[in-house]
């Protein structure tokens, strides 16, 4: 009975390997690319191998984190939806001060297939219409931001409120509302310093502010979606 166990258990850590393995081998392919089609310059080589490397870093770093806080396996996938995208989006806008629309293109169609999917596997419907009226929501704010105050937000921003806010309300909604406060408070202290340091005219991106917030929210409030310090 002992050796049944542990051939049954060592059976257990093989399949798991297995599908972690894959996992990463997945996603590391689908970052890939994201990163190429990020397009984020320099152009020479070398500096753009620097550039795919230190993309790839973060991510996995990232995603290791996530995989680390997080245990339920829709809520993994959720994270890891939104990460894999959400790094080279947000080193493009970081550096171009842009947010490609193709890049927001495929981080929704992540975001959304993944949360679709989860709520059907795990028979819960809460979360995926949180989820949707979290990113109807933002989206909304964020258009009329916009609208009424045209130097305070780009079209990226706007395009990128509803996956960014559809990840976070999957979660809860404490965390969409720290994300968003942490997102831009965090815009607001950088354009503050870049005024004082003697660079006025300098923009700062909202994307990674906001990215970095969402990135920071999920991993305090864990699977069970509440905030903790």
């Amino acid at each position: 009975m002992i050796t049944s166990g542990a051939m049954v258990y060592e059976g257990d850590i093989v399949l798991h390997a297995a599908l972690v393995t894959l996992l990463w081998a997945s996603l590391g392919g689908l970052l890939s690319v994201l990163i190429s089609l990020a397009g984020t310059p320099p152009t020479r080589q070398r500096d753009r191998r620097k550039s795919v490397t230190a993309q790839f870093a973060i991510a996995f770093g990232v995603l290791w984190l996530l995989i680390w806080r997080l245990h339920a396996p829709v809520n993994i996938a959720v994270a890891a939806a939104f990460a894999v995208a959400a790094v080279p989006l947000a080193w493009e806008d970081a550096f171009t001060q842009r947010l490609p629309n193709r890049l927001i293109a495929i981080m929704t169609a992540l975001v959304g297939g993944v949360a679709v999917a989860g709520a059907l596997l795990t028979a819960d419907l809460e979360p995926l219409l949180r989820a949707g009226a979290g990113a109807a929501g933002c989206l909304l704010f964020f258009a009329l931001i916009y609208v009424l105050v045209p130097s305070g937000l780009g079209g990226g921003d706007v395009k990128l409120a509803a996956p960014w806010a559809a990840v976070l309300a999957w979660f809860s909604w404490p965390a969409l509302l720290s994300g968003l406060f942490v997102g831009w408070f965090t815009a607001a202290l950088i354009h503050v310093g870049v005024r004082i340091f003697g660079r006025p005219r300098s923009t700062v991106p909202l994307g990674p502010c906001l990215i970095a917030a969402a990135i920071a929210a999920l991993l305090l409030v864990g699977d069970d979606g509440v905030m903790t310090g």
